[in-house]
């Protein structure tokens, strides 16, 4: 098989920072970026990166709620800003599964309720699990009941949250590594990241990310628009027009305002092993001070951090899930248990069978009361009881 050359590492760089951009554009910038290259043979490196398996290939799926039903989907996920909708993201722990039925009965729960966003599990002292949930801001007392029902129905230890009010995430930058299994840490050692940490300045002052809905500015045609995008972040408007009956322009126009207003940047999938950050840390703890929260979130929108992370916080308490070497995991963890103290940090279990991203869910909304779905059947008695 043909290696892993220049071309492609230049490639795999660049879709990492933007995974939607076009050949024709990409090509434009490796020539501004000094790697004038011809169309055949960046075409050549997709191959590669498809056919080696580095990215995902592309694949026909059935979804139930979009019309037509097969769509087609592609290494590149689109992601939403809840905020943006009229959501807030609750991160939540549920600690201490007594049984694998139990944890089957928790994934079943999961996929039933309306409003999950992502779940997947981890090991430690015992089997917990950790899920994403965004729920409209009138829905928080009732889903603080959902989480108990769990916990008493499953028999759990106990449940933790954090409710997003300031998010901050970083992007995997490949310039340090080398080769397989080998990055250049010397940028990324203890003392940069420590001098990183210490160049950066906190403030006594702990900024909240206020609510900024545009749902009085969005249609039904936006929220399926939203699910497509969720399932292919690259989605052609020309192959999706026939199934709203509009045409492809219509189309093309809504979904560039969406990209622009509501959707994050998409997510590249990718086998992480040919880059080693094959660690995926969950990092919860408590800064105890606004100065100390505010430089982790600075550190992650800083350049300092070449690896993917997120990280949400409230007020001093945070929750990340960063992707890692194995080689600088460890150090990492001590960097934070040196700055911060009351750290815990655990192994993610991403697998197929126990990870999962849902498709943000557009039957959510009720049109006709221009409200998000948050009664106690829909949100309690519904998913725990089908």
């Amino acid at each position: 098989m043909k290696d892993f050359g220049l071309i492609e590492k230049v490639v795999m760089f660049n879709l990492l920072q933007d995974p939607t951009i076009s050949i024709n554009s990409l090509r434009k910038l490796l020539e501004d970026q000094g790697y004038p290259v011809s169309y055949h043979q960046l075409t050549q490196a997709f191959s590669f990166l498809y056919t080696s398996g580095i990215l995902r290939q592309s694949k026909e799926i059935y979804d139930s709620v979009l019309p037509g039903n097969l769509r087609l989907q592609t290494e590149v996920e689109g992601r939403y800003y809840p905020k943006r909708l009229g959501l807030v993201r609750q991160d939540v722990v549920f600690y201490g599964f007594p049984s694998e039925d139990a944890i089957h009965r928790f994934f079943k729960i999961c996929d039933l309720h309306p409003y999950t966003h992502y779940r997947t599990i981890y090991l430690d002292a015992g089997t917990n699990a950790y899920v994403q949930f965004d729920i409209p801001i009138e829905a928080k007392s009732l889903m603080e009941r959902f989480y108990k029902t769990i916990q008493n129905e499953l028999g759990l230890l106990s449940y933790s949250k954090i409710e997003d009010e300031r998010m901050s995430l970083s992007k995997l930058d490949i310039t340090s590594w080398v080769s397989p299994n080998h990055w250049d840490f010397r940028i990324f050692g203890a003392n940069s990241l420590e001098s990183a940490w210490n160049s950066l300045s906190g403030g006594t002052y702990y900024e909240i990310r206020e609510m900024d809905s545009l749902m009085g500015k969005l249609d039904m045609l936006d929220l399926y628009l939203i699910r497509e995008l969720t399932i292919n972040g690259k989605v052609r408007p020309v192959d999706i027009a026939k199934f709203y009956e509009r045409d492809a322009s219509t189309i093309s126009r809504r979904i560039k305002r969406l990209q622009k207003r509501v959707m994050a940047s998409p997510v590249l999938q990718y086998d992480r092993k040919i880059f080693d950050v094959t660690v995926p840390l969950l990092i919860t703890g408590d800064a105890h001070s606004a100065d100390k929260i505010n430089k982790f979130h600075l550190l992650l929108e800083s350049d300092h951090f070449p690896f993917r992370a997120f990280m949400r916080s409230e007020r001093s308490r945070f929750i990340q899930v960063a992707w890692l070497p194995p080689s600088i995991a460890g150090e990492y963890g001590y960097f934070l248990w040196k700055q911060f103290g009351d750290i815990k940090f655990s192994f993610l279990y991403l697998s197929e069978k126990y990870s999962w991203v849902y498709p943000f869910y557009n039957l959510n909304y009720d049109f006709e009361n221009k409200q998000w779905k948050h009664d106690e059947d829909y949100l309690i008695h519904d998913p725990m009881t089908l």
